[in-house]
């Protein structure tokens, strides 16, 4: 006995059913010439008439070989994806339930029915696969899904969407706003990104934000410690760069210490008030945030040899045993730092 053959039309995309309201499977010859013409009159520039005029003129051709064939066209939904797919499925169920065919011949009006063949192959054997695209418009339509493809993924993809979308935003927002001058901050903002991505601080970055916004909600002393550390380190690099336009004429080591030298107390200021908002957001009264003692006294040490190694440094007449002074004292403030946290915890 000879095996019956389905020659498969899809719109995936439910373009029949969104412009001239008919629901998928449509079986049969007459139903499919009358959908296909009626599509045709509603869009004449709608793919997918063409598509299914192509399956009629393939049923005609196997029937005039005295084969047994069906037709249907499935129809699946305008939320292009799982959604639409499902229904399709479903319908080739009923479809291959009704008819009972072994093979197929899959007609295609283009590269975005192409997702479906793996679900006909699945359930049929495929005898051939049959493009229908008008002449003319084959690289277009391709180039246009590649197109469509590429944005849906960066839309929906949060990785991509902050690095394509989310960048040239805010370019576009300062840009906007600043006009010539918000190129500094433009560059200064993706230097900070890519800072982020080469040490892998995303984690840090993403709880930082994440205690930062539980802070606002929970605890508003915190947050204004977080926002006050951020009015200090906008000060600091202000007058830092004010104090690096003072030594522009001098070599590049110069010039780059002079702006640590003019920021360097107010990120420490900003370090302490960082460290209190993260004392009182995690205030343990066990342990009544001793650990914070020790992360102070390293801010303070590091803060203290920066400060006199950079004054070294740059001013001729510094003292060596200012700078010989400040490693000691900062040593010794650690190490205490240290015993007492230890003390503290095997009490």
């Amino acid at each position: 006995m000879e095996d019956s053959i389905l020659v498969i039309c899809v719109d995936r995309d439910n373009d029949i059913g969104e412009k001239i309201g008919v629901g998928g499977p449509v079986f049969g010859r007459k139903d499919n010439l009358e959908v296909s013409k009626n599509l045709a009159l509603e869009d004449p520039e709608e793919s997918d008439a063409n598509s299914i005029f192509g399956a009629i003129k393939e049923y005609d051709s196997l029937k005039a070989q005295n084969k047994k064939v069906n037709i249907a066209t499935l129809i699946g939904d305008s939320r292009v994806g799982t959604i639409s797919d499902e229904k399709i499925a479903e319908q080739l169920d009923s479809t291959i339930k009704k008819y009972k065919p072994k093979k197929a011949v899959f007609v295609s009006d283009g590269a975005e029915d192409d997702y479906i063949l793996p679900i006909i192959q699945s359930k049929l054997q495929i005898l051939s696969v049959k493009k229908i695209i008008v002449k003319q418009s084959s690289q277009l339509e391709s180039g246009y899904y590649m197109i469509i493809k590429f944005f849906k993924e960066l839309a929906h993809d949060p990785q991509t969407s902050k690095l394509f979308l989310g960048i040239p935003a805010i370019i576009l927002v300062l840009y906007a706003i600043l006009g010539g001058l918000a190129w500094r901050f433009i560059f200064g903002l993706v230097g900070i990104y890519l800072v982020i991505k080469a040490f892998h601080l995303e984690n840090f970055v993403s709880a930082f934000i994440g205690e930062l916004s539980a802070t606002f909600s929970k605890d508003k002393l915190s947050f204004f410690c977080y926002i006050l550390s951020a009015a200090f380190i906008i000060i600091g690099s202000v007058l830092g760069y004010n104090n690096y336009n003072l030594y522009l004429n001098s070599n590049f080591l110069i010039s780059a210490l002079s702006f640590i030298h003019g920021s360097l107390i107010y990120y420490f200021a900003a370090g302490l008030a960082i460290l209190t908002g993260r004392l009182l957001y995690s205030y343990d009264k066990k342990q009544k945030g001793i650990k914070y003692l020790t992360y102070y006294a390293l801010l303070f040490s590091i803060y203290i040899v920066l400060e006199n190694s950079v004054k070294y440094i740059i001013l001729p007449d510094y003292n060596v045993i200012y700078l010989i002074t400040s490693i000691l004292l900062g040593f010794i403030i650690i190490l205490i730092a240290l015993i007492t946290e230890k003390i503290a915890y095997s009490s």
